[in-house]
Formats: structure tokens, sequence, C-alpha cells
């Protein structure tokens, strides 16, 4: 509150400032709870493809991915998805395996560890999970280079955001506690 004046004005409006001023923000940290939450699901989603590809040989992979992409080569023999799912499962390497177990654990891992202590208000949390999403986004853009997939940036631009929004919120909670005197 700037003024007895403008809490009066405040108070007659029938809305206090420090609501008004959190329901203008509402969005932004909605969308901060639902990001961290879909990065808790996402680390979830990834420990479990670790596990179920660890447990999956490559011929189990090619069989499942000739299963599920049998009824669209049956319509059409040259469905292009299709094509190169089959020939991607046909030239999955041992070291491709390895290193995509490796990779969906670990990135699981760290996605559950940062959405955890997110979501519990860690104070030390916020910039640990802005470095951790900013080594993501670093790798993602090595791995588009090497690859040329699309979705590395879609990755990347998807953790720059949480970033943005980790960042607002961090700045919101050190007000709140310097408000407090903490």
């Amino acid at each position: 509150m700037s003024s007895p004046i403008a809490a009066q004005t405040d108070m007659a409006q029938g809305v206090p400032e420090p609501q008004r001023a959190a329901s203008s923000g509402g969005w932004l940290h909605n969308s901060y709870l639902a990001s961290v939450l879909f990065k808790l699901g996402l680390g979830i989603a990834q420990m479990l493809a670790a596990a179920g590809l660890a447990a999956t040989s490559k011929s189990q992979l090619i069989w499942l991915v000739a299963e599920l992409t049998a009824g669209e080569t049956q319509q059409d023999p040259s469905d292009p998805l299709a094509l190169w799912l089959l020939a991607a499962a046909q030239g999955f390497s041992i070291e491709a395996h390895t290193f995509y177990v490796i990779y969906f654990a670990g990135h699981g891992l760290l996605n559950i560890a940062i959405a955890l202590a997110l979501l519990a208000r860690l104070r030390w949390s916020y910039v640990v999970s802005i470095i951790v999403l900013a080594g993501f986004v670093g790798y993602q853009v090595y791995r588009f280079f090497l690859t040329g997939s699309p979705m590395m940036i879609v990755l990347s631009a998807f953790d720059l955001i949480i970033i943005a929004l980790v960042w607002r919120e961090y700045l919101q909670e050190r007000r709140k506690r310097g408000a407090r005197g903490h």
C-alpha cells in the first residue's frame, strides 16, 4: 500500500491490495505450478521409459514397432512415419540402447528431484533448478546440432519458459520472505 488513501480506496473496492497483486500474477503462478507438475510427470514417464527400455531387447523392440505399425503399413505400405519407425528400430544399436536407458533414467530422476524440491518451496531449489534446466538446454541444443532433431529445440524452448517461470517464482518468494523478516 502506497498511502492511507490508496488503502481506503482498495478496501472500498472490497479487495485488499495484496490479493489484487496476487490475482494479477495468478496466471503466471498457475503456469509455474503447471510446468513443475508437467516436469514431475515427464520425469516419471522417463523413469518408466528407461525401465521399459532396459528390460527390452532389440528383437523385442523391432517386434513391438512392427506390431504398432502393422495396421498403418497394411493400409499404406509406403507410409513414411511407419517406415521410419521400423527402420529406426532395426538400426537401433547397443550403444544407442544404453545411451537412451541412461539418458531417460538420469533426466527423469533430475526432473523428479527438481519438481519435488520446487513444490516443497525449498529455498535452494530455485537456483539449482535453473542451473540444471540450463544444463538441459545446453545439452539439447548440442544434440540438435548433432542430430538435427526439431524435438530438441521444442524441449529447449519449454525448458527456457520454465526457467523464466522459476526465476519469477524465486523473486516472489524472496520478496515474501523479506517482507516477513526472514
